[in-house]
């Protein structure tokens, strides 16, 4: 995992830059939208309380691994 200051401008760039911008972005970026809905709608989601967190690269991370249990929805 890099440091904070190990990153290259530009680390993240999932559908591309400027002219070899992807053409299915929007697309995708609809689909992770609809599938994420859809997956809240049908499940519960239970996070352990004793969670301790830790800075990391994208914002706060938790040390445990984050715990979680999923349950469907009836």
């Amino acid at each position: 995992m890099l440091t904070p200051e190990g990153l290259k401008p530009g680390w993240l760039m999932p559908f591309g830059h400027a002219p070899r911008y992807c053409v299915g972005a929007m697309l995708a970026l609809s689909e992770m939208k609809t599938f994420l809905a859809l997956l809240l709608r049908g499940y519960d989601f239970a996070c352990d309380a004793d969670t301790t967190w830790a800075p990391g690269a994208l914002g706060k991370v938790p040390r445990n691994g984050l715990p979680m249990q999923i349950s469907r929805k009836v």
